[in-house]
């Protein structure tokens, strides 16, 4: 049984500026919970910079529907300071488990995945089966990865050099494939074992496939599509930059521009290929280090 009650303008600003879109069910109001979390979420998406606009608005459509609350009716279970709070800390804790174990945010700070991300871009990043769970720079979990990787695939993961930064790649070359890239090209020799090849078939070369009828942007700056198995996508070329092979990483026998990736590893490229800071400068991804695949950009 409820109670004939008002909303006390204090808890309301208070709860307001706090947990925002919940200060709606404190003043009785669920119909503009529900809107104002849509949008608060679609803002956090879409236009993160206006987040910030939901610190005064709030609050003040919360202090206008206290001040002119009639004081009539049933006061229900979620409209108590105690209970608003409770309802935020749950959906808080349900966006903390989705982010950590299931999918999460990133926005992308650079352009050496063009043309296929942009500086300022959104991914979603797929993290189920990784195992390598983390959270604003906080390692809840750590297990070994379930997930079989395919040449292509667009990954988010730690930078090797400094795992406190995360950094976004596309992987050309799996465990065990030994890689040459001369010339802006690539060519792959496949992993063997007694009873398979890495990837799919098995024949022991692999050629990424370029296809040369290429697209000119601005001043040697080319647009070509590459495959890689299933995969398709583009790749920016910069005909008026050599490859920077002098700062290379280099493997102890093995020519500049030659790699064998260690097992439990990646070789990943960037798609802006002289623009991309990636396994040919560092060396490559280990399995741990990932965090997910782009499962949506924009």
């Amino acid at each position: 049984m409820g109670t004939f009650w008002k909303p006390n303008i204090l808890v309301v600003i208070v709860l307001g500026l706090i947990v925002q879109p919940f200060v709606f069910l404190y003043v009785n109001k669920p119909r503009y919970f529900v809107l104002y979390f849509l949008l608060l979420i679609g803002v956090m998406i879409f236009s993160p910079d206006f987040i910030g606009a939901f610190i005064l608005i709030c609050p003040i459509h919360g202090y206008i529907i206290a001040r002119r609350y009639k004081g009539q009716g049933v006061r229900p279970w979620f409209a108590r300071w105690w209970a608003t709070i409770l309802c935020f800390l749950v959906m808080l804790s349900l966006l903390i488990t989705i982010r950590v174990f299931f999918f999460d945010l990133f926005r992308v700070p650079a352009n050496s995945m063009s043309p296929f991300l942009n500086p300022g871009d959104k991914v979603v990043v797929d993290k189920r089966g990784f195992g390598n769970y983390r959270y604003f720079g906080m390692q809840f979990s750590k297990i070994p990865a379930s997930v079989n990787l395919e040449r292509g695939d667009v990954i988010v993961f730690q930078y090797p050099k400094n795992t406190s930064i995360d950094f976004v790649k596309r992987i050309v070359a799996l465990p065990g494939d030994k890689i040459t890239y001369i010339n802006k090209k690539i060519q792959i020799e496949k992993y063997c074992s007694k009873t398979s090849c890495s990837g799919d078939g098995n024949s022991d070369y692999l050629n990424i496939v370029r296809n040369d009828k290429g697209k000119l942007l601005d001043k040697g700056l080319w647009l070509y599509e590459e495959y890689a198995g299933n995969n398709k996508y583009d790749i920016l070329i910069d005909k008026t930059k050599k490859d920077r092979t002098s700062k290379y990483f280099t493997q102890e026998n093995s020519k500049v521009g030659e790699w064998i990736v260690p097992l439990g590893h990646y070789f990943v490229l960037g798609d802006y290929r002289d623009k991309s800071f990636d396994s040919r400068y560092w060396g490559f991804v280990p399995q741990g280090n990932i965090i997910g695949t782009v499962a949506i950009a924009w």
